[in-house]
């Protein structure tokens, strides 16, 4: 394993030689696009302008992934790269470095993506466009210093595998789900994400579990509301979109400045309960909002 890490470490030397300003800013604007934020994006936009349903098995294959991650993360514990040894990192991350999060989603979100478009809208080509991003997203976290490669190649397996699993598993397990009266539902919507902050209470994963139960809870509502019927028409989707880009940084700003701090005993419970919010922005009160705008 050493033996990994150090050529890690000299390939991270090789490419330090090739650092310019511009591709600094370049390979920085590539990672800001696999971050929190720029899945906080793409994901509502795929979700509101094209497919809810491909949006949210999406949304929930990410976050699961997000949980998965932080998981293999503290149980692995391996430092990063200039933790490890004299690198100049460009960012500096405090989680633990292996797997890479960052090329674990991308793959993920970016495969499972190619998938759709491939299969169900005839598009080949996004799948090179799909490739070029993941790859991208994975080198620029070993070009600003904070991953091993080990660790990149390794998220992008395990996103590939997620990926793989979730376009075989998720409409049998959707299916079971639909079938389930309105109170099981919810109870699993909610019950899961918390049992499963419960047995990992870390930062990330008390965001990506309140994303998940605010998202799940409110699809789950809505659904029964009729705020999702089949064929939905092109002119909502245009206002579900516009809403809710005006509303989501709004949201995701303005409960940020009611964060008690990492040092708080409620830090973790405030990070669940912020990103629950902007779950259930996505998934019904942007619906919630639009129709009564229209009706």
């Amino acid at each position: 394993m050493t033996e990994v890490l150090d050529q890690g470490i000299d390939l991270i030397h090789w490419i330090e030689a090739f650092r310019t300003p511009a591709l600094n800013q370049f390979f920085m604007l590539v990672t800001d696009l696999g971050s929190t934020v720029g899945y906080l994006l793409l994901l509502p936009v795929v979700w509101w302008a094209f497919s809810w349903k491909l949006g949210a098995r999406v949304f929930v294959a990410l976050v699961l992934s997000i949980y998965l991650n932080s998981l293999i993360k503290d149980v692995v514990a391996l430092p990063r790269p200039f933790v490890y040894a004299d690198v100049q990192n460009l960012r500096s991350p405090g989680e633990y470095s292996f797997p890479s999060g960052h090329a674990q989603q991308a793959a993920l979100f970016w495969g499972l993506l190619a998938l759709h478009f491939h299969h169900s809208q005839r598009r080949p080509w996004f799948s090179v466009v799909a490739a070029v991003v993941i790859f991208l997203v994975g080198f620029s976290r070993v070009y600003l210093g904070v991953h091993f490669p080990s660790d990149v190649v390794a998220g992008w397996v395990l996103g590939a595998l997620l990926a793989w699993g979730t376009a075989r598993w998720s409409k049998p397990l959707v299916d079971k789900a639909v079938g389930l009266g309105l109170n099981a539902q919810m109870a699993l919507s909610l019950g899961l994400p918390v049992g499963l902050t419960l047995v990992h209470p870390s930062a990330n994963a008390a965001m990506a579990m309140g994303a998940l139960a605010g998202a799940l809870g409110g699809l789950v509502f809505a659904y029964h509301h009729g705020l999702y019927p089949q064929g939905d028409r092109a002119r909502n989707r245009r206002a579900w979109l516009i809403i809710g880009l005006v509303g989501l940084p709004i949201i995701y700003v303005g409960l940020r400045q009611l964060s008690p701090g990492p040092e708080s005993a409620y830090y973790h419970f405030y990070l669940w309960v912020r990103f629950a919010a902007i779950g259930l922005w996505v998934s019904f009160l942007v619906p919630r909002l639009v129709s009564w705008i229209k009706a």
